[in-house]
């Protein structure tokens, strides 16, 4: 616990760039690229921004909030109706535009036919403009049947 505390205390130092003991997504996101290496999408900063906003009624997050996080056991939840519909809707798009799936998928499809990484999924799926954010993020959960961060298709 000490160890996450003092990450997440070196987090806050390190990237909170306007020192308000408070970080946005914006900073949170150059805060895991720069020490995880690990680059977010910006729909996926956006949906953070939106979850701060939500949660706690603003934009940013401050520290404990951001500790409390870190300790709350991640649950995947998902709705199935609002996921078959989203289904339908990507499925009439792609019949509308005469396409297959594994088009939109692209490079991701043809390294591996029969599953995809969630995010390239994501990323795809999004972009071809049937649904929403939300219900790109919530399709997903739907389809990652095993939890662990790949659709198979």
């Amino acid at each position: 616990m000490n160890r996450q505390q003092i990450s997440v205390f070196a987090l806050f130092q390190a990237h909170d760039q306007d020192r308000n003991q408070m970080m946005s997504a914006k900073e949170l996101a150059v805060a895991l690229q720069d020490m995880l290496k690990y680059d977010l999408m910006p729909d996926e900063v956006n949906t953070m921004q939106d979850f701060f906003r939500a949660r706690f009624q603003r934009t940013e997050i401050k520290k404990a909030e951001f500790a409390e996080l870190l300790r709350t056991p991640w649950v995947r939840r998902w709705e199935s109706k609002p996921a078959r519909a989203a289904l339908a809707a990507i499925k009439s798009k792609l019949k509308e535009q005469g396409r297959q799936i594994e088009h939109v998928l692209g490079a991701e499809a043809k390294i591996n036919k029969h599953e995809v990484p969630l995010r390239a999924f994501k990323r795809a799926v999004y972009q071809l403009g049937a649904v929403t954010q939300q219900q790109v993020n919530n399709l997903a959960k739907f389809m990652d049947r095993r939890d662990d961060g790949m659709i198979r298709i």
